[in-house]
C-alpha cells in the first residue's frame, strides 16, 4: 500500500502499533497537536486513522464530559475535516457497546445498548462519524493487548509481573470477551483499506474467552507455575456497569471474505514469544 497515512493518537497502544507497522508511510499526530476543535487536518495524507480515545471505563462514570468529548465530539470533528480533504477516515469503537442482552457472542447486526458512560460515548462517536463522513471505516474492537509505547505496560505485561511475584492470582470467571492483539487490528485495518472497504465491522480475534482463561493462557505461555483461581464474589469492585459479555464474532468480515484475524489463543502465544516478556 503506497498511500500516505495520518495516525491520530500515535502515543497510545493502538496508534503506536500503527506507527510501528507503517514506518515512513505514516505521519504521527498526538491529540495535543490538534487545534482546539480539530477543524483542520494536514492535507498531504490519503488516509486518516483516528486512535484518539478516552479509554478509562471506570473513570468515565465521573468524567462524562471528557469521555464524550474524546470519544464522540472530537471524532465527529475529525471525520468532517477528513471529508473536506477527501481523505479516507478510520475510527475505532468497542464491542462493549452491545450491552447485556445475550450470552452468545455479538454479531455486527445486533443493536447496541451500552450500559456504561464509556460505551455510550463510543456509540455516540459512531453516530457522529457516520454523520460527518460519507464513507468511514468503523471497527468495533475490544480487550486489546500488544507492545506498548515506552514506559507503559499492557494487560499481558501487568499479568506477567503479577504472576512472577506471587504463587496465586485472582481472575474474573464471569466476564467474556475476545483478547485481541493490536498488531492484528492493524493488519485487518490495512487489508480493508486496500480493498476500499467502508462500513461498520466487528474486528476482534477469532474465538471468545473468559477473563480467567485469558489470564491462564498468559501464565502458561510464560511457563510459570502461578495458579490462577476464580476471584471471590465482589473482589473486583467496578463503578461502571460493564457487560459480562463483550465477546463478538466477525460476521460481516467473513461475509465479505476479508477476515484476516487469528484465533485469540494462537495470536496471544505468538505475541508473547515475539516480545520475549
Amino acid at each position: 500500500m503506497t498511500s500516505r497515512v495520518l495516525v491520530l493518537g500515535s502515543s497510545g497502544l493502538l496508534g503506536h502499533a500503527f506507527m510501528r507497522a507503517l514506518g515512513s508511510k505514516a505521519t504521527a499526530v498526538s491529540r495535543q497537536d490538534l487545534d482546539g476543535a480539530a477543524t483542520k487536518l494536514p492535507t498531504d495524507d490519503d488516509i486518516v486513522i483516528n486512535c484518539i480515545a478516552h479509554t478509562q471505563v471506570e473513570a468515565a462514570e465521573d468524567e462524562i464530559e471528557q469521555s464524550f468529548y474524546a470519544n464522540a465530539f472530537l471524532p465527529g470533528c475529525l471525520a468532517a475535516a477528513a471529508a473536506r480533504n477527501h481523505q479516507r477516515f478510520v475510527h475505532f469503537s468497542s464491542t462493549g457497546c452491545y450491552g447485556t442482552g445475550q450470552s452468545d457472542p455479538w454479531n455486527d447486526y445486533a443493536e447496541p445498548v451500552p450500559t456504561t458512560q464509556h460505551h455510550k460515548s463510543k456509540l455516540a462517536g459512531e453516530l457522529e462519524v457516520r454523520h460527518a463522513h460519507p464513507a468511514p471505516l468503523l471497527l468495533r474492537i475490544g480487550w486489546l493487548y500488544g507492545q506498548p509505547p515506552e514506559g507503559r505496560r499492557d494487560f499481558v505485561e501487568m499479568i506477567a509481573a503479577q504472576a512472577r511475584s506471587t504463587d496465586q492470582i485472582y481472575s474474573d470467571p464471569s466476564q467474556t470477551g475476545n483478547p485481541t492483539c493490536v498488531d492484528e487490528v492493524v493488519l485487518q485495518t490495512m487489508h480493508l483499506l486496500a480493498q476500499d472497504v467502508s462500513g461498520t465491522y466487528n474486528c476482534v480475534a477469532r474465538g471468545a474467552a473468559r477473563r480467567i482463561d485469558y489470564v491462564r493462557e498468559i501464565v502458561q505461555s510464560l511457563n510459570l507455575d502461578t495458579e490462577v483461581v476464580p476471584a471471590p464474589e465482589g473482589h473486583f469492585k467496578r463503578r461502571a456497569a460493564v457487560s459480562p459479555n463483550e465477546a463478538a464474532v466477525n460476521m460481516k468480515l467473513h461475509f465479505c471474505n476479508n477476515l484476516v484475524m487469528s484465533e485469540w489463543d494462537a495470536a496471544l502465544r505468538r505475541n508473547i514469544a515475539e516480545r520475549n516478556i
